[in-house]
């Protein structure tokens, strides 16, 4: 996670990515974009679920998406008081 650039903290993952139409699917908890990649990727599908219900419980919103390069940029965003 970084901050300090336009936009506010943001996370990258060095993975290709989510095909747009699954990219809201991707906060359900136990989802997989791939389920045959669960024997060489380990990981329950809770993460994103998680942490968007801590985000979102404490005011902030988290958004996704894919970056033109590859990848998954994760955004987070609180209100400033």
């Amino acid at each position: 996670m970084r901050a300090g650039r336009p936009g506010g903290p943001h996370h990258r993952r060095p993975r290709p990515g989510i095909p747009p139409d699954l990219l809201n699917k991707a906060f359900e908890p136990f989802f997989r974009v791939d389920p045959a990649r669960t024997q060489f990727i380990p990981g329950a599908g809770l993460g994103l679920a998680i942490a968007k219900e801590i985000i979102e419980r404490y005011g902030g919103a988290i958004t996704l998406e894919n970056r033109p390069g590859g990848g998954l940029l994760q955004r987070v965003v609180f209100a400033t008081a």
